[in-house]
């Protein structure tokens, strides 16, 4: 046992997005693109679960929707990135069919929900 070591670490509070428990049958297995994640505040390069995702046509791989593009899902589960290179691309899960999403949870949802209501019409978000 080591004496006179400290440790530390930062945690996140990861807020539940879904009103009712997940259906497995609306998500899909995805791949985030490291590179069209810009650092945060604190330094970090980090998709909070919530975020509205399209898919990039050039590199195949999934990223942030910003008001262009068609929505496909939304992004289950946090994910955090080392740096941008392809090398930090990140597995990730996408809820889109048939879900029940907390709008106050979504990211950005006041200005781009009703872009997501219509992309995903199986899911609700109250």
């Amino acid at each position: 046992m080591a004496w006179n070591v400290r440790t530390s670490r930062q945690v996140s509070v990861d807020l539940e997005i879904f009103k009712f428990p997940p259906n497995a049958q609306g998500f899909a297995s995805i791949v985030l693109d490291a590179g069209a994640v810009a650092s945060g505040s604190d330094g970090r390069r980090k998709l909070l679960a919530g975020t509205l995702l399209i898919k990039d046509g050039v590199t195949n791989q999934y990223k942030q929707y910003a008001g262009t593009g068609t929505i496909r899902g939304v992004l289950a589960h946090p994910v955090e990135f080392v740096d941008s290179t392809t090398k930090s691309d990140a597995p990730a899960g996408m809820a889109f069919h048939s879900e029940v999403f907390r709008a106050d949870r979504i990211v950005n949802f006041v200005s781009h929900g009703a872009a997501a209501r219509t992309a995903l019409p199986t899911c609700r978000f109250d």
